[in-house]
């Protein structure tokens, strides 16, 4: 009779904290309150992603505002013996703008004088200044560019060095991506900001 009322007390105290951070949650994952019906609760401006297929080792997300491709680079950032998950490169048409980011998992060093800003060189070319966003993500300064380099290559190097890692040279695969640049070169690049 006891476990009865313990686990009774649980529910009950497990329900009161998840109406406490209801409103928090993204609308994915919260639950009708008593009072309303998921068709009454507003939907957000952006539709649900509906995964498409994985072309080529790319994961394709499509909607109808967004196409986006994302692939995991070879192997992770190594730093003292210790190997990070591999960062992740994205590249997306969203409203008819094209951007290109890569999410790395450690923050990248940030260029003296240029505070916000890391040094990436890509396939040995000259250097070039990619945005440090919130959290680890590097926004590329140039899709456009990027997105043919990506279809002209077999292979993308990227050099880039961490606050907790000395300069990696993480490698990414091409192969796939041509079935999508000409869904990709549909968009413009995006506003400089």
């Amino acid at each position: 009779m006891a476990w009865a009322i313990v686990c009774i007390g649980v529910i009950i105290a497990a329900l009161a904290m998840w109406d406490s951070i209801h409103d928090e949650l993204p609308e994915q994952l919260r639950l009708p309150r008593s009072s309303e019906t998921a068709s009454q609760r507003p939907s957000s401006a952006e539709p649900t992603a509906t995964p498409v297929i994985d072309d080529g080792h790319w994961a394709v997300v499509a909607d109808a505002y967004n196409l986006r491709a994302s692939r995991e680079f070879h192997g992770g950032i190594v730093t003292e013996g210790v190997e990070y998950y591999p960062p992740i490169f994205h590249v997306s048409c969203y409203n008819g703008s094209l951007f290109a980011w890569i999410s790395t998992g450690l923050q990248a060093q940030a260029v003296v004088g240029r505070p916000g800003y890391a040094a990436v060189r890509l396939n040995g070319g000259p250097v070039e200044y990619w945005q440090k966003a919130e959290g680890t993500v590097l926004i590329a300064p140039s899709p456009a560019k990027l997105v043919n380099l990506l279809t002209t290559r077999p292979e993308l190097a990227v050099d880039l060095a961490f606050e907790e890692a000395p300069l990696q040279r993480l490698r990414l695969g091409t192969g796939g991506i041509a079935a999508l640049a000409s869904r990709l070169s549909n968009c413009s690049a995006a506003p400089a900001e």
